[in-house]
């Protein structure tokens, strides 16, 4: 299996996003958060080329839904 290991922006940013759900919806949404988007790390990094490349956006990389918002 691959390590992961997140830039230091992607870092900070994806605390930030945490903390926002935290103080939001609770510890628990929270914690969830941490824990998806771990899974979902762990998923790309097995399977980098996932998601759809028609989302519109002026990037070669493929987006995917993370969860409702």
């Amino acid at each position: 299996m691959r390590r992961i290991v997140f830039a230091p922006s992607f870092d900070r940013e994806a605390e930030d996003i945490g903390v926002y759900i935290e103080g939001r919806f609770g510890k628990l949404a929270g914690r969830e958060f941490v824990g998806e988007l771990s899974t979902t790390c762990t998923l790309l990094a097995s399977l980098p080329r996932i998601g759809t490349f028609k989302h519109g956006y002026d990037t070669p990389s493929a987006g995917f839904a993370f969860d409702q918002n």
